[in-house]
């Protein structure tokens, strides 16, 4: 309901966009006046700190340009304090965390280089889980306790006839039986992507236990009991569970893998989409800056301008750590 006051706020920087290290700034701004006023007048005081409070309630701010001033002058570290690493949107959320709210998964995914040819991109060499070597023999519940080796997601998805070495490039392309598979489903699966019978299996849980959030920003799927991932679009959700029925339907050893090892795998895996899933559109990577309430970041962004489907979103100093 609007109210007498709305042209005064400034949306872009109030409610879940409020910056919590401008309004800190700002209230400490504003009782050094109220002090400095009231010394002379106690009650001028008084009426310049709530007039000051009422502009950083309604506003975001006090002295103008805060937020930029902000972002450019106090050190990462504090801001780190109040907002998010520039670290991936997307990781999987295991379910002891996904109750608090808290924490990600134990595993780190595979970072995304950028490749050459059709696919944008390839996975890193390690991420952790099972021994793909014995993953197919081994289940993990002889020995929850016992620590896991690492997989190698390029071994792995090689032994599975998933990627090759490319004809014309030093790089790994999808093997064709694997791409035309894949696209495939995600042709048959476009008009029901959220349909918990096919997530379901990348949690290895029952349908029943599937909650999907679809906003305009990103889809959430929850698995009660198992933990949630966020994906950055439809587009990346279909993707990697299209991805994900084709390697469970063909390979035993993937089906032994658990869903923290598998979604890794996944996510990476999606640098190679040869198309968009979605549209049919063509696949580019760049690079982009992304803003929070309280800093801003480079990344690596893969994604359909055709449709605006985001496939992945790395942090550019990652990739170039890696590189060197």
């Amino acid at each position: 309901m609007s109210t007498r006051l709305d042209p005064l706020r400034q949306p872009e920087y109030i409610g879940e966009n409020r910056c919590t290290p401008c309004t800190v700034v700002n209230v400490c701004i504003a009782a050094l006046l109220a002090v400095a006023v009231g010394v002379a007048f106690p009650l001028a005081g008084v009426v310049v700190f709530v007039f000051s409070l009422a502009a950083i309630y309604l506003r975001g701010y006090l002295v103008p340009g805060t937020p930029t001033l902000t972002k450019r002058y106090l050190p990462d570290r504090v801001l780190a304090l109040f907002d998010k690493e520039p670290a991936s949107t997307d990781e999987f959320v295991p379910a002891a965390d996904a109750a608090t709210g808290h924490g990600e998964a134990d595993s780190e995914s595979p970072s995304v280089e950028a490749g050459h040819g059709a696919t944008p991109g390839t996975p890193d060499a390690t991420a952790t889980g099972a021994d793909p070597e014995t993953a197919s023999s081994t289940d993990p519940a002889d020995d929850a306790d016992a620590p896991e080796p690492d997989i190698v997601p390029e071994q792995l998805l090689g032994d599975l006839d998933v990627v090759e070495p490319c004809e014309s490039v030093d790089d790994l392309c999808l093997t064709e039986a694997f791409e035309r598979s894949w696209l495939d489903a995600t042709e048959r699966h476009r008009d029901d992507v959220l349909d918990p019978d096919l997530l379901a299996p990348l949690f290895d849980a029952d349908a029943e236990r599937i909650e999907v959030t679809d906003n305009e920003e990103s889809v959430v799927v929850e698995a009660t009991g198992v933990g949630r991932q966020r994906w950055l679009s439809t587009g990346a959700l279909l993707a990697d569970a299209t991805a994900n029925e084709r390697l469970l339907a063909e390979h035993d050893r993937w089906a032994a893998l658990a869903p923290h090892q598998r979604l890794p795998i996944l996510k990476a895996l999606r640098s190679f989409l040869p198309t968009c899933p979605l549209c049919e559109g063509s696949i580019e990577m760049g690079e982009e800056t992304v803003e929070s309430c309280c800093r801003s970041w480079e990344v690596v962004a893969v994604a359909c301008n055709d449709c605006e489907q985001r496939y992945l979103e790395v942090d550019a100093k990652t990739i170039e750590g890696a590189v060197e």
